[in-house]
């Protein structure tokens, strides 16, 4: 054999080291990420599921509507006040800029779109259409179109998931379990039942 027969099968075995490499890479990059997702997932679950959360949450759906109705809170955004220094809205502050950690999330590909709308959809939906006139006002009164556009762009995704399955995501073809006998004081609430 000659010496540049040796050289092309040297560069040869070379070339497939360095692929079989690159593939490997590749493998770990994609378990990282899966890894990583699941750690932002489990994060964000254990968030939600917390006290602070429970009650942020209530005070923004059921009280954000009659705090936006104040004229005093109106003028406070319209004169450009920050957000933070308004006490009444701080809890708004906080469950917005969780979920808009979490569209920022979803957006980049972090954490899977369908998973977070599956798991997280319908309260991204009801605290989105509490804040939406909140973030409606500020962007204007702060000039700034962008202020939690990653929220916004979950709760979009949210009701673009919910229409897409507005029976829910249980698998077709798989049967359901045999569920106990309805409540009487339920009896009339639903047709099916």
């Amino acid at each position: 054999m000659t010496p540049e027969w040796v050289a092309a099968i040297a560069s040869l075995a070379t070339l497939l080291v360095i692929s079989a490499t690159a593939l490997a890479a590749l493998g770990q990059v994609r378990h990282m990420r899966s890894g990583n997702q699941i750690v932002a997932t489990n994060e964000f679950r254990e968030t939600i599921e917390s006290e602070f959360f429970r009650q942020n949450s209530e005070h923004v759906i059921n009280t954000l509507p009659a705090i936006l109705n104040d004229p005093s809170v109106r003028g406070r955004i319209a004169a450009g006040t920050s957000i933070v220094a308004i006490s009444e809205l701080l809890p708004v502050r906080s469950l917005a800029n969780l979920f808009e950690t979490l569209g920022a999330f979803v957006k980049r590909g972090m954490i899977d779109r369908d998973l977070a709308c599956d798991l997280w959809g319908a309260i991204t939906l009801r605290a989105w259409e509490a804040a939406a006139p909140l973030a409606r006002n500020i962007r204007l009164a702060y000039g700034n179109e962008a202020i939690w556009e990653n929220f916004e762009y979950l709760a979009a995704a949210s009701r673009a998931f919910a229409r897409k399955h507005p029976d829910g995501t249980y698998p077709k073809g798989m049967p359901r379990e045999e569920m106990p006998e309805v409540w009487p004081e339920l009896m009339n609430r639903h047709d099916d039942a």
